[in-house]
């Protein structure tokens, strides 16, 4: 996967490699350096690098967010999110067969007493 830099006058001060490591870059280098943070937030790179892995919403999410804890705040939230929905079973899994599916011998709606 390719990384995230954070760069800040020429100079590498940190990166990421996914949701996590972002995060954890961001919070770090906000409290050194948060004009670096900010100038990747007003430029877009970040939300452009988060499309590039697959983060579309988180994508979404942070579209025109310009305050670094701000930014943290919605990638932590979003993290969790995508966590309670990786735990979660599957819809279709956990309700059994969906109505409709099934053939009746005397159709689906007919109610015929014998």
């Amino acid at each position: 996967m390719n990384r995230f830099y954070f760069v800040s006058y020429d100079r590498e001060v940190g990166s990421a490699v996914d949701l996590d490591e972002l995060i954890s870059e961001m919070e770090r280098i906000s409290k050194e350096n948060p004009m670096c943070v900010e100038y990747h937030l007003k430029n877009g790179h970040i939300v452009e690098w988060l499309v590039y892995i697959g983060e579309h919403e988180t994508a979404k999410k942070l579209k025109g967010v310009k305050n670094p804890s701000d930014a943290v705040k919605i990638l932590k939230g979003s993290k969790a999110n995508s966590q309670a929905a990786d735990k979660k079973p599957s819809s279709s899994a956990a309700s059994g067969p969906q109505r409709g599916t099934m053939a009746r011998r005397d159709g689906p709606y007919r109610n015929k007493s014998k």
